[in-house]
């Protein structure tokens, strides 16, 4: 058993916990050292979040908003924004690989994530419904590329702004502007296994539909 002591809930309070650890995931609770994740985990500000290859983890913030992080990523909780008019403002930067933020309950608080990859800020923000999924990824290069699926996310850099609707995308690239907006491409039609199916061995096949527009697929 692992007990964090808070001792000014004022200056730190807790921010989020861990709602799923799937594979090798490690914690960083400052100051202690790196070690294995667990569910229900509180992270706070300032702490760290890791995964390895074939892991992921889920994060809830206390507004329900959840941060997913792919395998190979690394991202930390950054200091909460100084106080603004309109929605809370959450902050979160992604130092290697890939995170994607989710708001699919409708009618939940409006709070805005700004999410620092790479050298561009995209804010990720609701639709009117309350929807909001936003993913971003740093390349290897150093860039970003944000893509958007719910809501809308703002996103700056090199001192320009480009506002990505529902169902677009942009890239960054390093220390320069936002590209325009490009639309993304189509989620990818499953084959097989049929949807309702059941089978009794482990390693099914599996297959999709090719997408349209897509210059090469990477199997998972």
């Amino acid at each position: 058993t692992r007990l964090r002591v808070i001792l000014d809930f004022e200056k730190a309070p807790p921010i989020a916990r861990l709602r799923t650890v799937a594979g090798k995931v490690e914690a960083r609770p400052v100051p202690i050292p790196w070690n294995q994740a667990q569910v229900e985990d509180v992270l706070i500000e300032r702490d760290g979040l890791r995964t390895y290859q074939r892991s992921s983890t889920e994060l809830e913030f206390r507004d329900g908003t959840n941060l997913v992080l792919s395998e190979e990523s690394l991202v930390f909780v950054r200091p909460s924004l100084p106080a603004r008019p309109g929605p809370t403002k959450r902050s979160v930067e992604i130092v290697e690989g890939q995170a994607e933020v989710q708001a699919l309950v409708p009618g939940a608080p409006r709070t805005d994530v700004e999410i620092l990859v790479g050298s561009a800020t995209a804010t990720a923000r609701r639709s009117e419904d309350g929807l909001a999924q936003t993913r971003a990824r740093k390349t290897d290069d150093g860039s970003a590329q944000v893509m958007v699926y719910e809501g809308e996310s703002q996103v700056e850099a090199a001192g320009a702004s480009v506002d990505v609707p529902k169902g677009m995308g942009t890239a960054v690239p390093r220390d320069a502007p936002p590209s325009p907006p490009e639309q993304l491409l189509e989620a990818p039609a499953p084959r097989e296994p049929a949807a309702g199916s059941e089978w009794r061995f482990g390693a099914p096949r599996c297959g999709r539909e090719p997408t349209g527009g897509a210059g090469s697929h990477t199997p998972a």
